[in-house]
């Protein structure tokens, strides 16, 4: 392990994922901190990125206190822009830490599927993404990284790496609001998906209106993303499909994400379902937006407005959208939490954005708005 690794930008982002995992500050001093969780207490110095040795014995302490292993903590150490998807398998007949070989490559199968599937989406949002995968988003369903499983369960704990770039001259500034690159895109739109997903299958099917699925799409729910889910569980010892995301905290606040999706066996009828009624190739009428909220405030004539990062005709753009005082009011908080938001209606490209003077809707994606 090379010191060089251990900027002090990992360092201070370690320490945000650890206050975020539950760690609290206990104590302060010229010399360092020390964290505390469930009455273990940790030490963590202020020369630790400068220092291989004592970053091991660090993240070996914490993994402890966690109860996980202590790869896993020094890769959130070494590697701090990573998010990590858990996908773990349920089941009464599943033995501990051994899954029957089909069920395992049907979860490996499809969760790749449902990367590329989200990152697809991601860019050109659809009921269905028939032939339309965009090659960026199959690469990165192909580099995501798949770690070893856990003892006591069977999980395939996946990596997905943001800023990929080597030349990427990303600064983290934890005041600022930060435009996040394509691979927390897919992340995000995978997670979204996923909740969405299940939320729909919760009502009959057939009782969807299109502009529900219009919505639905929009932020990542797609046939392929239902087929996928459907044969996860096809093998009939998986009783339960479970998603944990854990993001890193390099692009601001991430408690609007979802941080975990469960998936029972009982909705499959339903995902089938739902796929059928997917099973549409054009692409998500433009008319649909979403994405987290870069700026907010008021124009130099005292209008209110905000700056959506969203995409259009398949590329990354900004949208200026025209807000009431009480739309401004309530998009405070959006902006604060970097919520995923939905605005529909007409926009008209201006120079190098694009313009909505009069938002039909506008609403910040929850586990509830569907």
């Amino acid at each position: 392990m090379e010191t060089a690794e251990l900027r002090q930008r990992h360092v201070e982002l370690f320490r945000t994922w650890l206050m975020d995992s539950g760690w609290t500050l206990r104590s302060q001093g010229p010399l360092g901190e020390l964290l505390e969780l469930n009455d273990v207490t940790v030490a963590i110095p202020r020369t630790l990125g400068q220092d291989a040795i004592v970053a091991q014995g660090v993240a070996s302490r914490v993994a402890q206190a966690m109860g996980r292993s202590s790869k896993d903590v020094l890769k959130r150490l070494l590697s701090p822009l990573t998010d990590r998807i858990e996908l773990r398998l349920i089941g009464t007949a599943l033995p501990s830490g051994r899954v029957p070989l089909g069920a395992a490559t049907e979860a490996l199968r499809n969760g790749r599927r449902m990367i590329s599937a989200s990152g697809t989406s991601a860019i050109t949002p659809g009921w269905s993404v028939a032939r339309r995968y965009r090659p960026e988003a199959q690469a990165l369903a192909r580099d995501a990284e798949l770690a070893h499983t856990e003892d006591g369960s069977f999980v395939f704990p996946l990596y997905i790496t943001l800023e990929r770039a080597e030349d990427s001259t990303l600064v983290y500034d934890p005041d600022s609001v930060i435009p996040e690159p394509f691979e927390r895109r897919v992340t995000r739109t995978l997670a979204t998906a996923l909740a969405t997903t299940v939320s729909l299958t919760h009502a009959p099917i057939d009782e969807l209106s299109n502009a529900d699925l219009d919505d639905a799409s929009s932020v990542g729910v797609s046939k392929e993303l239902c087929d996928s889910l459907h044969q996860v569980m096809k093998s009939p010892t998986v009783e339960e499909v479970e998603f944990n995301f854990e993001w890193s905290p390099a692009f601001g606040k991430t408690e609007t994400f979802p941080g975990s999706v469960n998936v029972e066996r009982a909705s499959r009828p339903q995902l089938l379902s739902l796929a059928k009624r997917l099973s549409r190739p054009e692409p998500l009428h433009s008319a649909v937006y979403s994405g987290p909220i870069l700026e907010i405030g008021r124009g130099d004539e005292g209008a209110f407005f905000f700056v959506l990062d969203t995409y259009f005709r398949e590329r990354k753009t900004r949208m200026r959208v025209a807000l009431s005082e009480e739309q401004h009011d309530e998009a405070i908080s959006w902006y604060r939490n970097r919520a995923t938001v939905l605005v529909q209606g007409d926009a008209k490209q201006f120079k190098s954005e694009l313009l909505m003077d009069a938002p039909g809707r506008i609403d910040a994606w929850s586990q509830t708005l569907f």
